[in-house]
């Protein structure tokens, strides 16, 4: 009643009952008449009150929770509306959480959120009468804030690799290049396309695959968010996108340091960068391609070149039988991009200067050079020694070391090679002079090559340890050659050898193919000293044994009675 309650005179009964004095008499109820008076009004209705959202304003996801949702937010936004001049209070299920803030006809609440706690919020209107309102529909919450965890098996992948993630709870997950400095969800979806891609996680803790198509090169880690919003941290693990192929470092060429190559001994050593970083790192390396000679090698997975079998100069096994293999290198990173790189090794019959130092490299320490190496008797090395330096067999003078002559007498290698082959000096075997010189087993010496790298050298011996101590100084042996030879005697072989090793091995290998013996069988490599002796480290009766090759002779002789002695060093 808007306008107040108002009385008729004498309207009010006792509805039924009856008032009496204290002698019994009946009294009657008279009152004037009492108007309209809106300070007087009667209300009994109930008041209205409404929830209409509960508003999460923290993290990842903000906005309304709908009942039956998750929330992140410790102090969770409750409103709704109400009836004027009510108060409002705000429940969970049956228990009082406290008085709403009530401006007009709105409230509001902020409700305390725990993580895995589940709430029941409603509110409760009481107006200025008295009435009491029911309470409204429970608005059901559930509190939130573990974060999920991330993970992705380390891989590496070219342009259309696919990454495999997981995460702890279903929702999102990202996978974000490693220079974006990830704060909250939209420091990822706020950076350039090509630095992350995401996908749908709809089961827990189970392999997801997301496609890193369209990615830049880079280092990716991965970031999950749930469905409340709360965002882990980065992976333990992460992914390389990587469509550059490797970069080529190394030569296109390769040139054999001696004539004759060991299967093992590394021929060329192929190296690639991937993405500016170290030589090799993350490379792996392989033979294929339009090499036409790749079956003759081996490849390391670092790239070390090498021959399957024994190669030498004298017997050229490559396609155009000119000692050049033509191989192609294929460089792969673990992304599997590869580039491949034609190479061409040359096998060289050698030359090199040496030296009996490795830090002082001059005249002084100057031993000449070994040139002309053949390779013989599947795969033992023989250099002629080119004494005086002057890149010739010629018995000329150079003033690469001051020696005027490559020849000299068996004193002067009796000085120089007689170590063992562990380089032990000799102490306790004499030649007949008395000298602890050369002999089959100490024959060995240490030079330098001019990068100071280290040689192991032996004076050749005669015919391996075939013993010639009972040779007279009158004698000479007439050789008889084998078939191991070259058609082309000039060509030598380098066949394995059944009869003969040593020098004996060199003579043979290039003498041709005959077989008759006689007592003028030229056998010399080419450019080698023709008519003259060679000196070895066989120990005769009264000296040491000498070759002369030009007639297929050996000859005794006392060590300091042939001055005019050459000398072919065999390479170890």
């Amino acid at each position: 009643d808007a306008n107040g309650i108002s009385l008729a005179a004498n309207s009010l009964s006792l509805n039924g009952g009856t008032l009496k004095d204290a002698i019994g008499n009946t009294a009657v109820l008279t009152h004037a008449l009492v108007a309209d008076n809106a300070s007087y009004l009667v209300d009994t209705t109930v008041p209205t009150v409404a929830f209409s959202a509960a508003t999460d304003d923290v993290g990842n996801y903000v906005g309304p929770v709908l009942s039956g949702g998750y929330t992140n937010d410790p102090s969770l936004a409750l409103s709704g509306t109400n009836e004027a001049g009510a108060t409002v209070n705000v429940y969970n299920g049956t228990g009082l959480l406290g008085a709403a803030t009530v401006s007009g006809t709105s409230w509001s609440y902020s409700a305390t959120v725990a993580d895995g706690a589940n709430y029941a919020f409603n509110a409760i209107a009481t107006d200025v009468a008295g009435n009491v309102s029911g309470a409204t529909s429970n608005h059901i919450i559930y509190g939130d804030m573990t974060l999920p965890t991330a993970s992705v098996v380390t891989a590496s992948f070219g342009g259309n690799g696919i990454a495999s993630v997981q995460s702890t709870e279903v929702g999102t997950a990202y996978l974000v290049n490693s220079s974006i400095t990830v704060n909250n969800l939209q420091s990822i979806t706020g950076a350039a396309d090509s630095s992350w891609n995401q996908v749908a996680i709809s089961a827990v803790n189970t392999a997801t695959n997301l496609p890193v198509l369209g990615l830049v090169d880079g280092v990716y880690q991965v970031y999950s968010i749930d469905a409340t919003g709360n965002l882990s941290t980065a992976s333990m693990n992460s992914v390389t996108v990587d469509s550059s192929p490797p970069v080529f470092s190394s030569s296109a060429v390769a040139t054999t340091a001696t004539p004759s190559v060991a299967p093992g001994t590394i021929v060329y050593d192929a190296n690639a960068t991937d993405n500016g970083g170290a030589v090799d790192a993350g490379i792996t390396y392989s033979l294929v391609g339009s090499g036409v000679d790749n079956g003759k090698f081996s490849i390391s997975s670092v790239g070390g070149v090498t021959f399957k079998t024994a190669t030498s100069y004298a017997s050229p096994q490559d396609t155009g039988a000119n000692n050049v293999y033509d191989i192609s290198v294929r460089a792969t990173d673990a992304a599997g991009n590869y580039s491949d790189k034609a190479v061409a090794i040359t096998v060289t019959n050698g030359s090199f200067d040496i030296y009996t130092s490795a830090t002082v490299r001059n005249t002084s320490t100057s031993l000449g050079k070994l040139i002309l190496g053949v390779t013989v008797d599947a795969g033992s090395t023989y250099y002629y020694w080119d004494r005086s330096g002057d890149g010739t067999s010629a018995d000329t003078s150079s003033a690469l070391t001051g020696v005027a002559l490559d020849s000299m007498n068996h004193d002067t290698l009796d000085g120089i090679f007689n170590n063992d082959i562990n380089n032990v000096k000799n102490t306790t075997v004499t030649n007949v002079d008395g000298q602890y010189g050369t002999t089959d087993t100490y024959r060995y010496a240490k030079f330098y090559d001019a990068t100071g790298a280290t040689l192991r050298v032996a004076l050749a011996t005669l015919n391996g340890g075939e013993n010639y101590v009972g040779m007279n100084s009158a004698q000479l042996i007439y050789l008889t050659p084998t078939a191991v030879g070259s058609s082309t005697p000039s060509n030598g072989s380098n066949a394995a050898n059944s009869t003969y090793s040593g020098l004996l091995a060199v003579w043979d290998a290039y003498n041709g193919v005959s077989t008759a013996a006689n007592t003028d069988i030229y056998g010399i490599p080419p450019g080698w000293r023709t008519n003259t002796w060679y000196g070895t480290s066989t120990a005769t009766f009264n000296g040491h044994a000498f070759l002369y090759p030009s007639d297929a002779q050996v000859y005794n002789a006392v060590d300091t009675s042939v001055g005019s002695l050459v000398v072919a060093l065999q390479i170890l």
